[in-house]
């Protein structure tokens, strides 16, 4: 067997396998020694048929047979001929198999990139924190007073205004036929000023009285979320049975001691700052992720495998069919193809791929290990040091090794990018929300 390699790019290569005529010949006079013996011929006793006859009737199909046969026997054979470390699986490209002449076919591989040492000292990173200001903590208590307002019924005689909340019967019709999805249904509460239907059907509920009926005609906008509904006019017939509004709780010690495990309003607010400001210092910190990968691709340059680029791609699709599966749609309801969610997120992965190769890199070059007592400190904060919980995730990783070596994986990588932050300065900005700046530079901090 002879093996040649055509470097198509410094990842991926592409073999050119071929089998000596010789050995095809005594393949194919195997296979058909076989036939012979197995296949009965009207005319002729069982196993004198004349080969003639026999590539005659079934010789396409041999040959067809036979050149995969021929593939599957040779393609690992020629790979480590080729003495290539190849990743992911081989693209073979199969060829007809012609008599009496060599076999040729085609393999496309990719190996890993030579990245070589990366030089990650001397970057020029920034890093922008910002504290939760009063005025933001309290949106969140106004946020909260607002999920906990209660509803009083609306006893004096007057029309729905923007905001009431009111319920009401309806059914939706299309040509004059009931649209499917907008069956009759009762008593649905509805809150008048948030477009939860459209818009133009609110601003038609606003004047009616309870105990009205009115027809209300809407027409959904060609990019309507609703694939069903988009660019159709429907008639809707309304019933107004009761007009409620909103309730709003006093910002108070008693909202608090309702909210959660507070018994001030001072508590609720200390708590909501302090996740405020770590939900701030977790964006900061993926800024700065984002700036060190940034330089660090800017200094060193590689190809990135395909296979690592489609098993992240496949991830990123995965993720978001799942997303989609948790909020009872379909790839149909968002008017969603496999290949439209391949082109949407192919960059994502592809930067993605990269930024791992990178720091797998980095991690074998400064030959970075997770040793037993940091993976155990890892897994008892992710478990807030509750042995129950622990004992648990333990099992889990126990039946599922893929996700724990994933799991250690990521921590691994954590590591690496300490080493970084370790190894440079950091322009730390102070930035409000108007994104007004005073900057120090001071040594990285984790």
């Amino acid at each position: 067997m002879k093996v040649t390699v055509e470097e198509m790019n410094t990842v991926k290569k592409k073999l050119h396998v071929e089998i000596p005529a010789t050995q095809v010949t005594k393949e194919m006079n195997k296979e058909f020694n076989k036939l012979k013996k197995g296949t009965k011929v009207k005319g002729f006793r069982p196993g004198k048929a004349p080969r003639s006859l026999l590539e005659r009737m079934y010789g396409k199909n041999v040959r067809a047979d036979l050149a995969l046969k021929l593939v599957n026997d040779t393609y690992q054979d020629a790979i480590k001929q080729s003495g290539l470390e190849i990743i992911g699986s081989p693209n073979i490209d199969p060829s007809e198999l012609k008599a009496d002449e060599s076999y040729l076919y085609d393999m496309t591989v990719e190996i890993q990139p030579e990245i070589g040492p990366v030089d990650f000292k001397g970057l020029t990173l920034e890093k922008k924190v910002h504290n939760a200001s009063d005025a933001q903590v309290d949106l969140q208590i106004r946020m909260l007073q607002k999920r906990m307002a209660e509803t009083e019924l609306v006893e004096e005689d007057r029309v729905a205004i923007e905001q009431d909340l009111i319920l009401i019967d309806y059914e939706g019709f299309h040509n004059g036929n009931p649209h499917p999805g907008l069956e009759k249904t009762q008593n649905m509460l509805y809150k008048i000023g948030v477009g939860a239907i459209t818009k133009e059907f609110d601003d038609q509920v606003i004047g009616m009285r309870k105990g009205d009926s009115k027809d209300i005609t809407v027409t959904f906008p060609k990019d309507f979320q609703n694939k069903a509904l988009a660019n159709t006019t429907i008639r809707f017939y309304v019933t107004l049975n009761e007009i409620r509004k909103e309730k709003l709780p006093e910002i108070n010690d008693e909202l608090a001691s309702k909210a959660g495990p507070f018994k001030t309003l001072t508590q609720l607010k200390d708590s909501i700052r302090a996740n405020l400001d770590q939900g701030y210092a977790k964006h900061a910190e993926r800024e700065l992720y984002e700036l060190i990968y940034k330089q660090l691709l800017e200094r060193t340059s590689f190809e990135v495998p395909d296979v690592y680029v489609k098993a992240q791609l496949d991830a990123y699709v995965e993720e978001f069919k799942a997303s989609l599966t948790q909020n009872n749609k379909t790839m149909e309801d968002e008017g969603l193809t496999q290949e439209m969610l391949e082109e949407k997120y192919h960059d994502m992965a592809q930067k993605e791929a990269a930024r791992y190769l990178l720091v797998n890199q980095i991690i074998q070059q400064e030959k970075l290990e997770l040793s037993d007592e940091d993976l155990e400190k890892e897994l008892n904060d992710v478990t807030g040091n509750s042995e129950s919980a622990l004992e648990e995730i333990k099992k889990f990783y126990k039946n599922n090794p893929d996700r724990f070596e994933m799991f250690k994986q990521t921590l691994i990588q954590k590591q690496a990018m300490q080493l970084i932050k370790d190894n440079n300065l950091v322009k730390v900005i102070a930035a409000d929300l108007t994104d007004t700046e005073s900057a120090e530079t001071v040594p990285a901090q984790s």
